[in-house]
Parts: structure tokens; sequence; C-alpha cells
């Protein structure tokens, strides 16, 4: 999301230290390799 945010929501009740675990290595592959870069950062206009 516009601009450079990431919005993620980690509840204690409903992850467990290993979903938090990989979503944290995912994230770094995904910074570490600019995949981010392949995706357009444009929002549509909803009237």
């Amino acid at each position: 999301r516009a601009p450079n945010i990431i919005r993620l929501a980690p509840v204690a009740l409903y992850n467990t230290f290993e979903e938090v675990w990989k979503v944290v290595q995912v994230l770094k592959i995904i910074m570490s390799e600019k995949q981010y870069e392949k995706f357009a950062n444009e929002r549509d206009i909803v009237a």
C-alpha cells in the first residue's frame, strides 16, 4: 500500500509464534529480492 506501508495484524489468540516467524521470513525474502517492484503501486478510484 502506498506510501511504503505493509499492514499486518498478528493476534495472540489466533496466530502462533511459528506463523508469525514464517511471515517475517517471507517478508525478508520479498524485500531482499525486491519482488514488490513487479507490481504497480496504483489504486482504483471508487466514486
